[in-house]
């Protein structure tokens, strides 16, 4: 094969980046090389971290290598791999418009902030667990959250207000809360 053909092939002398990632789905690079690098690195780090065997990587590459093999045997890590990676990137840009937001409004600081950033990263953790749930048709988690999930905000939206009641007694002599935004508008 001349390379003039190979580099025609893989997305040089003027073809696009995504037939490479063409050509590496149709290899099942992303459906089971990545979701095996991924088990593996993760089993071998817990496994090294834990010292079971002491400092003998053989035995943790070995289980490693065996668990990522096994856990690829049937078509559910790719299928949920597929599923939850992609939500997993939009939850991620969620955060950070939500760090973006907080942090023009509010003190970077304070602990309102952080108790506000966790839950919108526990709602946003909660949420791609339920739609990946629900694609890969894991047992009930998709039935029982579409039957139940008012009653279950009803009740988190009064635990929140009661919370913010219970939290908002504190202290009244502390100094006003400065957010970046607000700062800058004042010319600070």
């Amino acid at each position: 094969m001349s390379s003039g053909v190979l580099f025609a092939q893989f997305g040089f002398y003027g073809n696009d980046f995504g037939s490479v990632l063409n050509n590496l789905e149709q290899l099942g690079f992303f459906d089971y090389i990545l979701p095996f690098l991924i088990i593996f690195s993760i089993i071998f780090g817990i496994l090294s971290s834990l010292k079971i065997f002491k400092e003998n990587k053989a035995i943790n590459g070995i289980i490693a290598l065996s668990v990522g093999l096994m856990a690829l045997q049937f078509d559910f890590v790719p299928i949920f791999f597929r599923e939850v990676f992609p939500r997993v990137g939009v939850g991620i840009v969620l955060l950070l418009l939500a760090l973006i937001f907080m942090g023009m409004f509010m003190e970077a600081k304070s602990a309102a902030t952080n108790w506000i950033f966790f839950g919108v990263g526990i709602v946003i953790l909660i949420s791609i667990l339920i739609d990946t749930a629900e694609a890969t048709s894991l047992g009930i988690f998709g039935s029982w959250w579409s039957d139940n999930i008012t009653t279950l905000l009803t009740w988190t939206g009064i635990i929140a207000i009661v919370g913010m009641i219970i939290g908002s007694t504190g202290d009244k002599n502390k100094t006003p809360i400065e957010s970046v935004l607000s700062r800058a508008l004042g010319g600070d």
